[in-house]
């Protein structure tokens, strides 16, 4: 007659029972695991590749908008690329551009005196302002004789408070060929800050860009900063406007003189 288990022996083979459940469920949930953590890194593998190609794509986009840009600057791609020719075959070596003058001069040498330098499309008439090497060589060089007459020389500080134009350029480059320097700082900046660049940069030339601007600086100016200023220049306006501004710069002057006499 077969023995009926005890007790003792049913209970501790429930529990192995158990435990190669446990184990077995364990064993599922590591698997489990493994495969999230795989399923995971391809995620990161796929998103990685995503997005380099989504940088490489505009990477691309920039290039040729850049290149389109070029293209209509210059009118056509064959304009372009001779641009590129000259610059690569005929750039300017250093030992020879010494100086602002001898850069322009290097250019039309380099055969680009017929090409676009310049497309202004805010300022002139309309369509803006196109302007090429040669062009910008004569307007620079102009310009510089005319800030030599009003007494800018090497070290002359010209304030030059505009924006970006094809003029602010022009200027920019003047001051430099006359050797003077250049403290520019753009027209929509507060006048309190205008004025004390004036003040802080002994400026002896003043240059700005409206007569909206120029009017402001001057009904603002202090003796203290005024102290070392000769002349006041407009860049863009009519002649009758700069007429009637050479009234309040004379009184500027005048308080300027009085107050050293004292």
């Amino acid at each position: 007659t077969p023995q009926r288990p005890s007790s003792s022996t049913k209970t501790h083979v429930e529990f192995q029972q158990i435990v190669h459940a446990l184990e077995t469920s364990k064993m599922s949930t590591i698997e489990g695991d493994d495969a999230r953590v795989e399923s995971s890194a391809f995620t990161r593998i796929l998103k990685v590749a995503f997005w380099s190609m989504i940088c490489s794509i505009l990477a691309l986009f920039r290039w040729n908008k850049a290149n389109t840009a070029l293209h209509t600057l210059v009118g056509t791609k064959s304009q372009a690329n001779s641009i590129r020719r000259h610059r690569h075959r005929h750039a300017p070596s250093t030992n020879k551009t010494t100086n602002v003058h001898s850069f322009w001069g290097s250019l039309e040498e380099a055969g680009l005196g017929n090409h676009i330098c310049v497309v202004d499309r805010y300022h002139g008439s309309d369509g803006g302002v196109t302007l090429t090497y040669s062009q910008m060589r004569t307007n620079i060089a102009t310009m510089a004789a005319a800030l030599q007459h009003i007494g800018v020389i090497k070290g002359t500080t010209v304030g030059l408070f505009a924006e970006n134009s094809h003029r602010w350029l022009i200027v920019d480059q003047a001051v430099m060929m006359c050797g003077g320097v250049d403290v520019v700082r753009g027209a929509s900046a507060p006048v309190t800050e205008l004025l004390y660049i004036l003040e802080d940069s002994q400026c002896s030339v003043l240059i700005a860009e409206t007569p909206q601007l120029m009017e402001k600086i001057l009904d603002s100016i202090s003796v203290a900063c005024a102290k070392d200023l000769q002349c006041a220049v407009l860049l863009y306006g009519t002649e009758a406007e700069a007429i009637a501004l050479q009234g309040k710069l004379k009184m500027v002057l005048k308080d300027t003189l009085s107050s050293h006499d004292v």
